[in-house]
């Protein structure tokens, strides 16, 4: 009577545990890509409602609303919230954000993809969302390289 494996059996077992991982690890970058599109709608949300608190004290107008300056969120910052641009506040952050067209009644939000590694020299253009004051959201912001 023997004891043990033999090696086609190990080799068996390390080839349908590779097919099991072959089919596990692309659905969960996908998830891992769809978890960082999630944050950055939130954080679209949540600049939303410090543009309409700053809309509302500020004579019904967004202009002056800073959300960035050179500084990234430094002196001039003057929304109510967390900056959400500030590597101190958010060190694994994937997005870049910015307000644009500021006028009495409307603003443009818009959260620019950095690159994979989260650093903030390599920005993807086809991987931005927008939103504006009335709630339009535009763009998916998950990475173009995962297929989902």
């Amino acid at each position: 009577m023997r004891r043990g494996f033999t090696l086609l059996e190990l080799i068996i077992v390390i080839i349908i545990l590779a097919i099991l991982a072959s089919l596990a690890v692309p659905r969960f970058l996908v998830q891992t890509e769809r978890a960082r599109a999630a944050e950055a709608l939130q954080h679209l949300s949540v600049i939303r409602g410090a543009l309409d608190r700053y809309w509302v004290s500020n004579n019904r107008t967004y202009v002056g609303a800073v959300l960035t300056n050179a500084d990234g969120c430094g002196a001039g910052y003057n929304l109510d919230i967390d900056c959400p641009n500030d590597n101190a506040v958010y060190p694994r952050r994937q997005f870049q954000y910015a307000i644009g067209g500021l006028a009495a009644g409307t603003y443009t939000i818009t959260a620019v993809r950095l690159s994979t590694r989260g650093d903030s020299t390599t920005m993807v253009a086809a991987d931005n969302i927008t939103a504006d004051q009335g709630g339009t959201i535009t763009g998916a912001g998950v990475y173009t390289g995962v297929n989902q």
